[in-house]
């Protein structure tokens, strides 16, 4: 032994003059043909020792290089001289580059057989590498191949040692993908061929750690989005039989994917951990997902499991459940969701998505899909509200779709659409999608909603055609539990601010039963001026207030109806009361529901009069009709109508017109003071103007005509009075007293006109009487007396306030003239002046004390 020792250290560093037999000894050993470009022996860890350097290969066919930069041999001498033949302890190959690319490792059968050559090639490579070298090692070696999708791919392999016993195989090392830029792989296999590499069986294991995936995703991130950190790390197990797959397991350890967006925002996806298990399935493969734990922006997700499934003909994915909200920042990561992600983030789009199922065949007619919401939720966004507890089921395909979505004690924001948010208790409702080469359409047989003060049960069709607007077929039935609540239902921006204040100030209590609500039209066309659709809603509010002007008093006790035609409301009651007055008709409309529209007011009634007083009185017409009447105080029952015009916007003037019928009333006039009896006739008014002409009534028990006139004044409200009468004198006797017209008889016709100011501190007045003496006749001494038919003149003036009254009497031959204080509505006289047949030129002194002498002498000093 010493002596072969001896002999090998010897000769060893000589073995390149033995090259060429090298070289033989090599092909024959390998079934292939090597160039070898130098040989060099050694002794190393006790073991002799061959060093082979620039292999190379002379192949042909689809293997365009086999090169090997350095192979070192270590022999087991011991292990030789039992086995008679060189036996090898250690095989090292450094530098092997493998081309085969132009080889289709992926062909069938058939075509492997035509190409010949390429098949021996690949057999002669099995044969040295899986039965000829029992144990070796490979480093900074590379194999270049045609993927499966035929792109060119190059494996450099920094280390991977291999161990053949038999048909089992074991392969332990670093690998790593050129030009995939991923740090290198750990691989670990265990596996037994049947028949070459073409059929093998068993485990493999690959590691991977800290990927640099950036480069990956970049292309298909949006533009601007910057890529901070982009790391992923995982395990992967493949089981092969007979190289088909049996199953594999991913494993995902702790990978991070860091960006920054255009405007600076950080955001960061974390896939903290998780297993994938997928497995073949008929033609195709399934994928099993469990416990996935994702996050983002350190907000962690559910832990999500998913199932897909997958074959040729058809693909299913199953998952457990995503939290929307999640999601948000990964939108801005994707091409074109810029706009998508700016809307989830203003909208603050969330909920639970489970039970997600999605399924599609062949083509896409096939798909099917369904999912359920959970605790939906979203800001108010255009005309949509928004909602917080949303639970929706839905299920569909390509062309229809069905959803069951409810709302469970849920406050909606609705924006500027409402005054208030929407409080809902309950909503339900079947909605259907549909989708067709016409266009696609929205429906429900059945909605339910209910608020704390609204029920409503209603079914609706929303039609979008390709080619025209948008066509709506709604019908709705509704239950208003309190109608001081419709202000929270009124549409603002569809009837404008104006009117849906005046609504919600107008419409102060009741309830309402069954309400009909139908609508069927282009909506581009409402309000249909060209009677093209029809919206219509009918509101009977029963025990209801009324507001129509907060300058009016409100009706109350009302059953009112209301009818919405289009752009029109109108609305009729035949029970209401004005104060205390109980009208039997009031009606009006809204000719055009719009901020810069009105209402128009009908009401007519039967009450007394000193309820219409007061009712005026509560009203704008407190200065007009209000004051009138209070001075011309009517007694009994009047029968009244009046309308009025109100605008909603302001600047605009409102009008209120309208009349009170007299029959037999009485009437007692304050100022002067005077009762009308048994009054007959029609009292007009608009705004502050209010007339009457040829109102009949009884004064003093003898017949009269009134008319009057009253309007604003700069300082108050003016009234004229007009009074015409012929009297007899026996029926005045009662009230001016035998004494004095027992000498009298006959008749006198007369007028009278009366002039009353009334402002905020009390009144003023002045009355003028005329009356014809012709045909009275007078027994009375002279100068009093007179004979029917001699012509005469009577005139009473008169002036005062509420405080006193002064007057003048006129009549043929005689003047008085007197000065009266009311003195607390009690009159007191404080002057009177008589005169009797009066001569043309009279003095009256009234004094204390006069010096005559003194008033002589100047009345007859010289001219």
């Amino acid at each position: 032994m010493a002596v072969l020792v001896t002999g090998l250290r010897i000769a060893l560093p000589r073995l390149d003059a033995y090259q060429q037999e090298i070289q033989t000894w090599v092909n024959d050993a390998s079934g292939l043909d090597f160039e070898i470009g130098s040989v060099k022996g050694f002794w190393r860890n006790t073991h002799p020792s061959l060093s082979l350097s620039d292999l190379q290969a002379n192949l042909s066919g689809g293997v365009k290089e086999f090169s090997v930069k350095q192979v070192d041999v270590e022999f087991d001498l011991l292990q030789s001289l039992f086995a008679l033949r060189p036996q090898v302890s250690e095989l090292v190959v450094d530098g092997i580059h493998v081309d085969i690319s132009g080889i289709d490792l992926f062909a069938s059968s058939e075509e492997e057989q035509s190409s010949s050559n390429d098949g021996k090639m690949i057999r002669q490579l099995e044969r040295l590498l899986l039965r000829q070298l029992n144990e070796f090692s490979l480093t900074n070696s590379s194999i270049v191949f045609n993927d499966i999708a035929g792109e060119r791919r190059e494996v450099d392999i920094e280390r991977l040692n291999w161990l053949n016993q038999d048909r089992r195989h074991r392969a332990e090392g670093e690998v790593t993908v050129k030009d995939v830029q991923l740090n290198s792989v750990s691989v670990i296999a265990d596996f037994t061929d049947h028949d070459g590499l073409s059929s093998i069986s068993g485990d493999f294991y690959l590691q991977g750690k800290n990927f640099d995936i950036t480069p990956w995703v970049k292309p298909y991130l949006a533009e601007g989005v910057e890529v901070e950190k982009g790391r992923v790390s995982l395990n992967t197990w493949i089981t092969l039989d007979k190289n088909k797959p049996v199953d594999a397991y991913l494993e995902v350890s702790p990978s991070e994917l860091k960006w920054r967006e255009p405007s600076g925002e950080e955001n960061s996806l974390v896939l903290n951990s998780g297993v994938m298990k997928l497995e073949p399935q008929g033609e195709g493969f399934q994928v099993n997902a469990q416990d996935l734990s994702l996050s983002t922006n350190q907000q962690k997700w559910p832990d999500i499991n998913f199932a897909l499934q997958w074959a040729p003909e058809k693909w299913s994915v199953n998952a457990n459940k995503l939290q929307l909200e999640r999601l948000a920042p990964i939108l801005d990561l994707l091409p074109d969701m810029q706009e998508t992600d700016a809307w989830v983030e203003k909208v603050q789009l969330g909920g639970s998505v489970e039970d997600i199922r999605v399924s599609m065949g062949k083509d896409i007619d096939s798909l099917r899909y369904s999912a359920t919401l959970k605790q939906g939720r979203m800001n108010y966004w255009e005309l949509i509200p928004g909602f917080h507890t949303l639970q929706a089921k839905v299920a569909g395909n390509i062309h229809k779709a069905n959803a069951k979505v409810s709302l469970l004690d849920d406050t909606l924001p609705y924006g500027q659409v409402f005054q208030a948010p929407l409080r809902v208790r309950q909503a339900q409702v079947d909605v259907v999608w549909e989708n067709s080469e016409d266009g696609w359409s929205l429906w429900a047989d059945k909605v339910s909603v209910a608020t704390p003060d609204l029920q409503v049960l209603g079914a609706f069709k929303l039609d979008f055609p390709k080619d025209a607007p948008a066509f709506l077929s709604f019908y709705a039935e509704a239950d208003l539990l309190d109608a001081g609540q419709t202000w929270r239902y009124l549409p603002t921006l569809a009837m404008g601010q104006s009117l849906t204040d005046y609504l919600s100030e107008g419409i102060r209590g009741g309830k309402v039963h069954t309400a009909k609500l139908l609508w069927y039209g282009e909506l581009s066309k409402f309000p249909y001026n060209d009677n093209s659709g029809i919206f219509q809603a009918w509101v009977p509010l029963r025990q209801t207030r009324f507001s129509f002007s907060s300058a009016w008093p409100p009706l109350t006790d009302m059953q009112l109806d209301l009818l919405f035609q289009n752009e029109t409301m109108f609305l009729d009651s035949r029970d209401a009361k004005l104060l205390d007055i109980k009208a039997q008709r009031i009606s009006g409309q809204i000719p055009r529901m719009a901020g810069d529209g009105h209402i128009e007011i009908f009401a007519a009634a039967k009450a007394k009069g000193s309820d219409v007083r007061d009712y005026m009185n509560a009203s704008p017409l407190v200065d007009s009709v209000g004051a009138t009447l209070t001075t011309i105080d009517i007694g009994g029952e009047v029968e009244s109508q009046f309308e009025l015009y109100i605008p909603f916007h302001e600047g605009a003037e409102s009008r209120a017109w309208g009349y009170a019928d007299l029959k037999d009333n009485d009437i007692n006039i304050s100022s002067p003071p005077m009762t009308l009896k048994k009054a007959t006739g029609r009292i007009t008014f608009d705004n502050d103007l209010v007339s009457s002409s040829g109102l009949s009534a009884n004064l003093l028990d003898q017949p009269i005509s009134l008319d009057f006139t009253g309007q604003n004044a700069a300082r108050g409200y003016d009234t004229k009075i007009d009074l015409v009468g012929d009297w007899q004198v026996k029926p005045l006797i009662p009230y001016l007293g035998k004494t004095w017209l027992e000498p009298i008889s006959g008749h006198a016709p007369w007028n009278m006109g009366i002039d009353l100011q009334i402002n905020d501190v009390g009144f003023t007045y002045q009355l003028d009487t005329k009356a014809n003496l012709k045909f009275l006749k007078s027994t009375y001494p002279a100068p009093l007396a007179k004979e029917s038919g001699v012509a005469g003149l009577a005139r009473l003036q008169a002036s005062g306030n509420q405080e006193s009254i002064s007057a003048r009497l006129q009549i043929p031959n005689a003047k008085f003239q007197t000065e009266i204080e009311l003195d607390k509505g009690q009159p007191k006289l404080v002057a009177t002046n008589t005169v009797i047949a009066p001569a043309a030129f009279v003095s009256a002194l009234s004094l204390d004390t006069m010096h005559l002498c003194d008033c002589l002498n100047l009345i007859l000093m010289p001219g």
